[in-house]
């Protein structure tokens, strides 16, 4: 009796189709390929939900196919769908839910202080440590206080905040913490005062409705924030013995790695829209595991077709070159630069 074949195909996450086995790669993992788009892929059986997900938003988002129709096809509500495909544009609990949901809880995640990030890791990954990071701590108290304080509790806080980032171990910690207290005894009463509207009818807040507002909210705000990690346990939890020398107390990893790349490529093309400041997502999937950027090449990419012609007979976007005799940089031949509109 001739071999059984497997009833399980694996199918192409473009357009659906069957895919075929096509070599291996150079660590020895199976290559399918579509014969229908062309598209590659490697690895074992493939994600049934992903591939079922993404085929419902290309027919989607490539048709006349409403969002309902959609969100019907993987038996999910609307609001779902939208949440499974959504573009992360911002920071939103519902965006890193959907992502941490994806991927195996951690011991400890390092975060910049995002209120989205901070939530969603609670909903999704209940037994992980939150580690604050102590630069993005250090960059908020500048922002309340300025990097020149004009009084002496804000340049006193602001040198306190610049030793946290200093601390290394459970011992510098446990030197620090003392720090604030210190700071409160000396400007408790400062940041205490308050004012009134009957004192300052011109202000704002007066003007809004309130009756009285903190004189020092930057000051206070930036205070509250130490005592507030220290009482959650994430300004110190890379200190903690289980996290001891395998957890960063900062995000610079990331920042000096995956972020410092986004930024030369967006620095090295300024003028971009932000729909095309988008397409930096291609610096993040050239640094997956196994990236095969030829898989999304189809066969219509090999068609060759003339290219378009201007009025003078030239290819579009060529250069003409001067007629006999002219002077191609003589006036208004040169390169102009600046803006038209400008006056002196």
């Amino acid at each position: 009796m001739g071999r059984r074949k497997s009833s399980k195909a694996r199918l192409c996450t473009i357009c659906g189709e069957p895919m075929r086995k096509n070599g291996t790669t150079s660590s020895g993992r199976q290559r399918w390929r579509c014969m229908r788009c062309r598209a590659s892929s490697a690895g074992d059986g493939g994600n049934a939900r992903g591939s079922a997900e993404f085929r419902a938003f290309l027919v989607w988002v490539t048709g006349r196919m409403t969002l309902a129709q959609a969100a019907a096809m993987l038996g999910v509500s609307p609001r779902t769908f939208i949440r499974r495909i959504q573009w992360c544009d911002t920071g939103s609990r519902a965006a890193y839910t959907r992502l941490f949901s994806r991927l195996p809880a951690p011991r400890a995640l390092v975060t910049d202080g995002g209120a989205g990030c901070a939530a969603a890791a609670a909903d999704t990954w209940k037994d992980t440590r939150i580690q604050r990071c102590l630069v993005h701590v250090l960059g908020n108290t500048r922002t309340d206080l300025t990097c020149r304080p004009r009084t002496d509790a804000g340049k006193d806080l602001l040198r306190l905040a610049g030793k946290l980032v200093k601390v290394r171990d459970a011992d510098a910690a446990a030197a620090w913490l003392n720090l604030p207290d210190d700071w409160y005894t000396r400007y408790a009463d400062v940041i205490g005062q308050r004012a009134t509207a009957r004192d300052d009818p011109g202000n704002p807040k007066a003007r809004a409705g309130r009756t009285w507002w903190w004189t020092h909210a930057r000051l206070r705000r930036a205070y509250y924030r130490f005592i507030r990690l220290q009482r959650d346990g994430t300004l110190f939890a890379f200190c903690e013995p289980a996290s001891a020398g395998s957890v960063p107390s900062t995000t610079n990893r990331l920042e000096g790695g995956v972020n410092a790349d986004i930024k030369r490529v967006l620095d090295a093309h300024r003028g971009l829209t932000e729909e095309h400041m988008k397409r930096c997502e291609w610096v993040l999937y050239m640094k997956t595991h196994n990236p095969d950027p030829g898989s999304f090449i189809t066969a219509a990419h090999d068609e060759t077709t003339e290219p378009p012609t201007t009025s003078t007979g030239l290819p579009a976007g060529s250069i003409q070159e001067a007629a006999p005799g002219v002077d191609a940089y003589e006036s208004g031949f040169g390169i102009r630069k600046g803006w038209a509109g400008k006056t002196r």
